[in-house]
């Protein structure tokens, strides 16, 4: 069965997209910029220090777990697998909005290249990719394959509650991606950081992209009705 058209909720009328859209972009500049600046933000150490001496056995194989999962060859398969699925049951527009989430993805890694800001001391190879630390890639993956899910779910489950469950779900998996990589010390906090106001600010531009080319003109925040093409269902082009 075809999913339905991507819905997204009231929150994402003309006011709420710029308000957010200018916070995430300003916030992601700043954050770049500092970080290119310094090796670490005030609190990054104490905060690394206290997530290394809380490790537990079962703790860190969670954390390694998610480690696996947001990895370059795991995290391929995954998005990979997605759009194969997505490509089978879902609008053109879900899966175009998946498509450029993959390729937005691999662009936030580059930045790690542009800042080349080194990894904390604490780092332990074995334990995952020795390259750059900020943004933290594991972050970018997890906010953006989570979030874009977060968004074609209301698409995907009718019932409320369960739609509602499912997306605090996802929410609190791109938290744990997150926080893992502190943990393990594979990052300083503010490389998570930057990594989730990348990911957030990825996943607002297409949600608002898919809200553009997939619903009527009146419903696309900031639109003008002449700007939409629509085709017979209502939909725009």
């Amino acid at each position: 069965m075809t999913m339905k058209p991507l819905t997204t909720g009231s929150w994402t009328g003309r006011s709420g997209y710029i308000g957010v859209g200018a916070a995430l972009t300003v916030s992601l500049v700043a954050v770049c910029v500092l970080a290119a600046r310094f090796p670490t933000f005030p609190g990054d150490r104490w905060l690394l220090e206290q997530a290394l001496t809380a490790q537990a056995s079962v703790l860190t194989a969670v954390a390694a777990a998610l480690a696996w999962t947001g990895s370059l060859p795991a995290a391929v398969v995954l998005v990979l697998l997605s759009l194969a699925v997505l490509w089978f049951r879902a609008t053109r527009v879900q899966f175009l909005t998946a498509l450029a989430g993959a390729f937005l993805m691999l662009l936030g890694l580059s930045l790690k290249l542009l800042i080349a800001r080194p990894r904390p001391d604490s780092w332990l190879p074995e334990v995952g990719s020795i390259s750059y630390g900020f943004p933290s890639g594991h972050t970018i993956f997890a906010t953006v394959f989570f979030g874009l899910a977060i968004i074609f779910i209301g698409a995907w489950v009718q019932r409320p509650g369960a739609r509602l469950a499912v997306r605090v779900l996802f929410l609190l998996l791109i938290l744990s991606f997150g926080v893992s990589r502190v943990y393990l010390g594979a990052h300083w906090p503010s490389d998570i950081i930057g990594g989730w106001l990348y990911g957030a600010a990825v996943v607002l531009a297409l949600s608002w992209l898919a809200c553009y080319l997939d619903k009527p003109p009146a419903a696309c925040p900031g639109v003008p009705a002449s700007a939409c093409q629509e085709n017979g269902d209502g939909r725009v082009l």
